[in-house]
């Protein structure tokens, strides 16, 4: 059993026997610890120590035995979900929150298999692959479509090259009976033609004459690596006439979300939100991305999330894996909220479905048992 007992209980709760020993816990503890009191390394130092560590306990959890009652995720078939599987129902505002997400999926070959593994008629947004380009996004887009889902096509600026293609593009959209488009800039460092931002390309699409009942656009929570505040107050001033929503980039803290809609607001930004957060996965991964994408440094989260030793205790509880509990109960106050507008979900699955489906069933079956009207037996 664990050394410390609170780490006991909750896993004892969650209904796993840990068969390993403290010392994976103390060791890792000591390490941690060792770490924090040398701070004053260079950031990038001090990360890839912690990776080295992760990725050492992640090894030593795999290699112990870990037994669960019948009634687990493991013996219920994670990773097996029909897209057929009913949604549980939760008036609890987290079940709420949960209930219709956006699944933002990568247009690779494991696409089949990932919609195999989300429910019927789910909205699902294709993002646009550096090294797949559009015409891959819109094969996708329009497959799913056929299929039943409810697609949202990324029509990234910097790949399209010209008004010819933009009109042949958002015309297979319409056809394939596509009603929401999201439009960001695009990564790509030298544009593939004429439009190199977002606003450009939607400005594009008004003159063309193409109209979607949804168009999205993006937003910086936690800014832009390579763009001032004040720039990007400018240009969303600008995309905003032309949108019906915003998209948030990947973030892990609802406080700073939360201020960041304000902050819009106060501007004059009336447009509903739909945030978007991390799905299941293993924490390096996430570290990975994080630094990947450019989202705040994964260092600071680390220590602003649970600290040092809370993040050891936290990454063996979870088996290694991520997921976004905290952010979704600090983000379900304001669901609906006239004032934030925040309607939704955009889960940046990363192509892992199958584990964030099956957090999501788990949790929105936790939300409904708690709201379930309770029959005390009392007799009039």
């Amino acid at each position: 059993m664990w050394a410390d007992p609170r780490l006991n209980r909750s896993l004892t709760r969650r209904g796993w026997v840990p068969e390993i020993s403290a010392g994976v816990f103390l060791s890792g503890k000591v390490e941690f610890d060792r770490l924090s009191d040398n701070i004053g390394d260079s950031a990038i130092r001090w990360e890839r120590r912690i990776s080295r560590l992760l990725l050492s306990i992640n090894n030593v959890c795999h290699r112990q035995t870990w037994s669960a009652p019948d009634d687990t995720a493991e013996t219920r078939g994670i990773g097996q979900m029909s897209s057929s599987h009913t949604v549980p129902q939760s008036d609890a505002p987290e079940g709420r929150l949960l209930a219709e997400p956006r699944f933002e999926l990568m247009p690779f070959d494991s696409m089949e298999d990932q919609l195999s593994h989300l429910p019927d008629g789910a909205t699902i947004a294709i993002t646009t692959s550096p090294s797949l380009g559009l015409d891959t996004t819109v094969e996708w887009s329009v497959r799913a479509a056929e299929q039943g889902y409810n697609v949202v096509p990324h029509l990234a600026a910097r790949y399209v090259k010209d008004d010819g293609q933009l009109d042949e593009i958002l015309t297979q959209l319409t056809d394939a009976g596509i009603t929401d488009i999201f439009i960001p800039g695009g990564d790509r460092e030298e544009p593939a033609g004429e439009f190199e931002s977002s606003y450009e390309l939607l400005t594009a699409m008004d003159r063309l004459g193409h109209e979607f009942e949804e168009v999205g656009i993006t937003g910086y929570p936690e800014g832009h690596d390579f763009i001032s505040d004040e720039t990007l107050a400018a240009v969303m001033d600008k995309k905003a006439p032309h949108a019906t929503y915003i998209t948030t980039q990947l973030c892990y803290n609802p406080g700073a979300i939360v201020d960041w809609i304000e902050t819009i607001r106060d501007r004059g930004v009336e447009l509903p939100v739909e945030v978007g957060i991390p799905g299941v996965m293993k924490y390096q991964k996430l570290l990975k991305i994080s630094r990947k994408v450019g989202v705040g440094d994964s260092i600071r989260f680390l220590q602003k999330t649970a600290g040092i030793t809370g993040f050891i205790r936290q990454f063996i509880r979870s088996r290694g894996k991520y997921n976004p509990d905290e952010l979704v109960e600090g983000l379900s106050p304001y669901y609906n909220d006239p004032e934030y507008k925040l309607r939704g979900l955009h889960v940046y699955s990363f192509n892992r479905v199958p584990d964030t489906e099956s957090w999501r069933m788990d949790r929105l079956e936790d939300w409904a048992e708690l709201t379930e009207p309770r029959d005390h037996g009392l007799s009039g």
